[in-house]
């Protein structure tokens, strides 16, 4: 009985581990999940070594996305992006997205198959670029948690 009770407290401790996000603030109101950071796997299953997909969260301070407000009839406080980079083609698509209310209620989402996909080029000196580097490289995002952390620590 004690093995089984150790079995599941460890199974339950690495799947609360699986489960969470680190946010990294990338720019303003922008964050990375530097956890979510993985190899692409298209929807017939099959990973694509080129493609990199990840979470990114949006703050809503500047009433960015009034338009999409108003088509809902909502406020939205925040978004989560899944986020695919074509690491070969440097290009960024939006897999699925969950806008979000400021009690954290999900107000609207959707998912992308993937010949829906809408690849945009990455624009050269831009916040997409610096993104892209991020995610290409993921040390620069986790030394950038690093020192985050020591900031909040001090």
């Amino acid at each position: 009985m004690k093995k089984l009770l150790f079995i599941f407290i460890i199974y339950f401790m690495l799947h609360l581990q699986s489960c969470a996000a680190t946010w990294v603030q990338v720019g303003d109101e922008v964050y990375i999940d530097k956890d979510s950071i993985e190899y692409y796997i298209n929807d017939f299953g099959e990973t694509q070594f080129d493609k990199k997909i990840y979470w990114m969260k949006s703050i809503n301070i500047d009433n960015t996305y009034q338009q999409i407000e108003e088509g809902i009839g909502k406020k939205i406080s925040y978004i989560l992006a899944q986020r695919i980079v074509d690491i070969a083609q440097k290009k960024v698509a939006v897999k699925s997205c969950v806008f979000y209310d400021e009690n954290g209620n999900s107000v609207f989402n959707f998912t992308n198959r993937d010949y829906a996909l809408n690849w945009d080029t990455i624009v050269p000196n831009s916040n997409g670029e610096f993104y892209f580097e991020l995610i290409k490289n993921p040390r620069y995002l986790k030394r950038m948690y690093k020192k985050q952390q020591l900031r909040i620590n001090k």
